[in-house]
């Protein structure tokens, strides 16, 4: 009886911790289920201030070359998973005061940042630093962007050019649209990586400085940033040249110069081949010397910048393509005498020939593309 009486009282009981037990084995399934992503704590994208942890700060500023896992990038940025055992936090805090080798100073962070930086390489724990959106998009930008572009055309030259310049990034969200400018920042173009491990608040804060520039230092003509197919492609969401407009096309190995009424208004060639292939390895001498004895090209197929020695310029292959464009084709090798041929093409302007783009054509005689023209106009056509 007595057992009858208190019986309502314990199913309940055990009613309520079924129900607990349910929930919270739901909870686990749904964190388990969800993509990291989606678990981080959302920030609204108007002006705030928020709290960042010293992982999330080397994530933002540092692992783009480094690495998220610390494991770097060779030849051009080092693992720092034993940077405990070869360099001292005084030697640390020194490198991101003033730099070294190919990476610039950041002192653009602040004093409360850099410590917390070194406390995260040398784990410390886990320290806290508050930071504007607006704070935030500059560290960003100056963190990762001004490597290897200018803000601004009276900027420096920047470290990490390998080989043909980007564009500076003022007037870059005027030139591309909102969505070009978030698929080139998640794809990545040429030597540019993905930045996929932003959350979309950073870069929301990335973009909003960005925007900031406009009219400050913009390019007065068209730029790599523009001209380039390869960026165009990425920021149309397109893969090969072929997904273009049609039209009458013509496929040739390399491009050639066409009929003059396929070009507007077309000059006719002022350089000769000889002055060509000198200005080709002049240029490669100069980034070669730049580079510390290499000349350096990112192949976006291996996903690694190759360190590479001229052989030759194809000097048969130098052809004008009008209007002061010109192309030229040449042979590296890497120290392993793995065999590259690089195209270029290259622009006159004032103070001489100016190279806009460089592309890898074969790789160990096998080429990558060929060369189509499509109404005047000469595009690649990549292999499927």
């Amino acid at each position: 009886m007595y057992f009858l009486k208190k019986f309502p009282f314990i199913l309940a009981i055990l009613v309520l911790v079924g129900f607990q037990i349910q929930a919270s084995q739901s909870k686990a399934s749904s964190a388990q289920a969800q993509p990291e992503e989606l678990l981080t704590t959302k920030r609204p994208t108007q002006e705030y201030r928020a709290s960042f942890t010293s992982a999330e700060l080397y994530r933002m500023y540092c692992a783009s070359c480094h690495g998220e896992n610390l494991s770097g990038n060779l030849p051009s940025y080092p693992s720092l998973k034993d940077i405990k055992q070869r360099l001292s936090r005084i030697e640390v805090r020194e490198v991101l005061e003033n730099g070294r080798d190919r990476m610039a100073s950041f002192l653009h962070l602040s004093q409360e940042e850099r410590d917390a930086i070194v406390a995260f390489l040398f784990d410390e724990g886990l320290k806290k630093v508050e930071l504007s959106s607006a704070e935030l998009g500059q560290r960003i930008f100056q963190s990762n962007c001004t490597s290897c572009h200018r803000a601004s055309v009276t900027d420096p030259r920047p470290p990490n050019v390998m080989c043909c310049e980007p564009a500076p990034l003022a007037g870059a969200t005027r030139r591309f649209t909102r969505e070009e400018f978030f698929r080139i920042l998640k794809t990545g173009v040429c030597y540019m990586p993905s930045y996929t491990h932003f959350t979309s608040d950073e870069g929301e804060a990335l973009y909003a400085f960005t925007k900031t520039l406009e009219g400050k230092g913009e390019p007065a003509r068209p730029t790599m940033g523009e001209t380039c197919p390869m960026v165009r492609m990425v920021s149309m969401g397109m893969e090969h040249p072929s997904e273009h407009p049609g039209g009458r096309m013509r496929t040739e190995e390399h491009p050639r110069e066409g009929k003059e009424e396929e070009h507007p208004s077309p000059k006719k060639p002022t350089l000769t081949k000889e002055s060509l292939a000198k200005a080709i390895g002049d240029y490669v001498q100069k980034e070669t010397t730049l580079r510390g004895g290499f000349f350096m090209v990112y192949d976006p197929v291996a996903k690694k910048t190759l360190l590479l020695t001229l052989v030759k310029v194809h000097e048969d292959r130098l052809s004008p393509l009008g209007n002061g464009v010109y192309f030229a084709c040449a042979d590296f090798k890497t120290a392993d005498n793995h065999i590259y041929d690089l195209d270029f093409i290259m622009k006159e302007s004032k103070s001489g020939l100016e190279v806009n783009e460089i592309t890898i054509h074969k790789e160990e005689g096998k080429a990558r593309y060929t060369w189509i023209e499509e109404n005047g106009i000469w595009k690649r056509q990549y292999a499927q």
